[in-house]
């Protein structure tokens, strides 16, 4: 007789311990009003309210077998189904907006994970294309030799505007010696 009082007991209390973590669930600050509840990521959230989820539905599955095995009344019975499926209705609000959320911050992580990677990757490329610039660079002999060239082009450009000095000075001497100025 004793076991007939216990296990009904047992059941409402943890109905009670349910449906004050549900109350509790439910007055805490809404998604749309802060960023993150109480400092804690959208992913644990949904976390969190996918396991109170499957605990209430748990706890319904218990209350049927109560019913079935005839320790509940059936007034006892729908007031506790009653209030559980309330109680995931309110989940499953709650769940749908919150997933969002948690969609969004986890896209956030990402991008900024494949920025950082990028950056390193360029920091990379950049380092290795300077390195081989810095190895790759002509040697000196290779400047003299340009040197060297330069000076020839020099030398070959004198050479001929000597040329044509020497040139107009030859026509000068003709133009002096035909018509005899001196």
């Amino acid at each position: 007789m004793v076991v007939e009082y216990i296990i009904p007991a047992t059941i409402l209390a943890s109905s009670i311990a349910m449906l004050y973590s549900s109350y509790r669930l439910t007055s805490s600050p809404s998604p749309k009003n802060s960023v993150v509840t109480h400092g804690v990521s959208y992913r644990s959230q949904v976390k969190e309210l996918e396991l109170r989820r499957e605990v209430i539905k748990t706890a319904i599955l218990n209350v049927y077998k109560q019913y079935e095995e005839g320790k509940i009344s059936e007034e006892l019975k729908d007031a506790l189904v009653s209030k559980f499926e309330s109680e995931l209705d309110e989940i499953e609000s709650r769940l749908a907006s919150l997933r969002e959320y948690a969609e969004l911050e986890s896209l956030k992580e990402e991008y900024e994970r494949l920025v950082k990677e990028y950056e390193e990757k360029r920091r990379q490329l950049e380092s290795r294309i300077s390195e081989l610039e810095r190895r790759l660079k002509p040697p000196k002999k290779e400047k003299k030799e340009e040197k060297r060239e330069e000076e020839k082009k020099e030398e070959k450009r004198k050479k001929r505007d000597e040329d044509t000095l020497d040139e107009i000075l030859r026509e000068v001497s003709k133009i002096i010696e035909e018509y005899g100025v001196e």
